[in-house]
């Protein structure tokens, strides 16, 4: 038996969302998608008042680097998920990229040790890499 794929998708822009999930559809996965950090966190099953191990119920998470704080260059919903899932990331389990528009945002991400990829390239880079 296969296991399905699956994606979560944290995309301010609505069309940003239908359109990777539209990639990611014709490449096998199951999509869902959220368009702020709460959302993202709810997909996930997680409450942030707990202290619970959090298991992932994605194959790979995409997201706004910024999510919910559209241009400002704040890391800091991105490394919310991180968090959680950086464990699974380190063994293999899970994939995790961040996107921006802004190069200043892409260094932040990329000093934090975050995979991410501007907008600009998003759509090829998914073809390429998932």
């Amino acid at each position: 038996m296969t296991e399905h794929l699956s994606v979560l998708l944290g995309m301010h822009h609505p069309d940003y969302a239908t359109d990777l999930g539209r990639i990611f559809e014709r490449k096998g996965y199951d999509v869902t998608s959220a368009s702020t950090i709460d959302e993202m966190l709810e997909r996930m099953g997680i409450q942030e008042s707990t202290s619970e191990t959090y298991v992932s119920a994605f194959h790979v998470y995409v997201m706004d680097a910024n999510l919910g704080n559209r241009g400002v260059n704040n890391l800091d919903p991105a490394l919310q998920i991180y968090r959680h899932i950086e464990k699974e990331m380190n063994e293999g389990k899970v994939k995790f990229l961040t996107i921006t528009a802004t190069d200043e945002l892409i260094d932040k991400a990329q000093r934090a040790g975050l995979t991410c990829v501007s907008k600009r390239n998003i759509f090829d880079y998914i073809r390429k890499n998932f």
